[in-house]
């Protein structure tokens, strides 16, 4: 299977983001638990920072400050929340 493509995402509150997939659902992930306990993520529990993020790689994947996560990963985080 390929990459799940991103078509947009925006923070929509703390730890929250609202990703709308190209050819799938639009979420609302909880990204708090993931947050906490990825050493790599740690930098986004600054909600500033968090609420700061960008769609790179043709949308396979979102960035903030360097700190990125592929589409792939996000989808599985998506399932489970």
């Amino acid at each position: 299977m390929d990459a799940p493509t991103i078509l947009n995402a925006s923070a929509v509150g703390p730890y929250q983001l609202r990703v709308v997939w190209m050819d799938g659902p639009t979420n609302l992930i909880d990204m708090e638990h993931v947050i906490s306990t990825r050493q790599e993520l740690r930098p986004l529990r600054n909600l500033a920072k968090f609420k700061d993020l960008e769609l790179v790689r043709d949308g396979l994947a979102i960035e903030w400050f360097g700190v990125r996560l592929n589409s792939d990963e996000l989808w599985k985080i998506a399932e489970r929340s």
